[in-house]
């Protein structure tokens, strides 16, 4: 699902591919998105007692997730991605109720059932081959405690018609033509280095190809150049409601933004409330 490919540059030598396991090293400066993290803590009502977050990366969610009192567990595949989150737990005195875990959406198999399941922005569209999708649906709903409820929430990659451009990937812009380069941001990691990321967007029938250009500029002085490809498939109502259908899962409600308002077209989020049925 995701290439991730090291450039040669001056003063650097060929490394091979790099991919989450590197970028975990920043990974909390590069992806820091709050515009959603209100409406996931408002998900965890007083009937909710555990929740799971799959992929939690290295804590974006699951650190406040965790101040509600009930009882997370946060998954990614990354072991340097739960590496980074543990430590990060580890500085705080109030997380004993986070319980980081490796694990992949495919195969996963916690052998216990959450009241609350959140598959976060856009996550769940970097599975891109339908069978899989169909298989994470599945080993989710494996997990799923009788009236619990699963929560996805997707992109629709579009123009917005409802004055909701702020809740767009902070990585997509749809008025960004096909094959042009521009620039992000530059940020300051923790261990000194700078790091710069440009980025190249590229439609194709179902899916959107993201490609980040990174510049890191190392405190020896060193500057490395390298190249990381993200394929996210692109879902229509009717798609992801099949799907979800064919996995088992009942669509519940379908918001458009995370202020509960329904879902309607010109949205640039499909955000669906899942259950097992009531």
């Amino acid at each position: 699902m995701n290439k991730d490919i090291f450039l040669h540059s001056v003063n650097c030598s060929f490394e091979g591919n790099i991919g989450y396991k590197d970028r975990a090293n920043f990974y909390e400066v590069e992806y820091a998105e709050t515009a959603d993290q209100y409406f996931l803590r408002s998900l965890i009502t007083p009937k909710v007692k555990s929740v799971l977050e799959i992929p939690c990366g290295v804590g974006r969610n699951a650190l406040q997730l965790a101040e509600s009192g009930a009882k997370v567990v946060a998954v990614d595949r990354e072991p340097a991605m739960i590496r980074k989150l543990k430590k990060r737990i580890g500085m705080l005195h109030n997380c004993k109720n986070l319980e980081p875990l490796e694990g992949d959406m495919v195969s996963l198999n916690l052998q216990r059932e959450f009241d609350l399941i959140i598959v976060p922005r856009e996550a769940f569209q970097m599975i891109i081959e339908d069978h899989h999708a169909l298989q994470v649906l599945k080993r989710l709903k494996f997990h799923l405690s009788r009236n619990g409820s699963m929560v996805i929430d997707l992109a629709t990659f579009k123009k917005s018609k409802l004055n909701e451009q702020s809740i767009q990937p902070d990585y997509y812009d749809p008025n960004l033509p096909d094959g042009d380069k521009i620039f992000d941001w530059t940020k300051k990691i923790s261990s000194g280095d700078i790091i710069t990321r440009h980025r190249i967007q590229q439609h194709y029938n179902k899916f959107v190809e993201i490609e980040y250009h990174y510049d890191i500029r190392r405190l020896s002085g060193k500057t490395e150049k390298w190249v990381s490809k993200v394929t996210l498939r692109v879902y229509t109502k009717e798609d992801f409601t099949a799907l979800a259908k064919c996995a088992g899962l009942i669509p519940d409600k379908i918001i458009r933004n995370y202020l509960y308002e329904p879902f309607e077209s010109g949205a640039v989020r499909m955000i669906f409330f899942l259950n097992l049925g009531r």
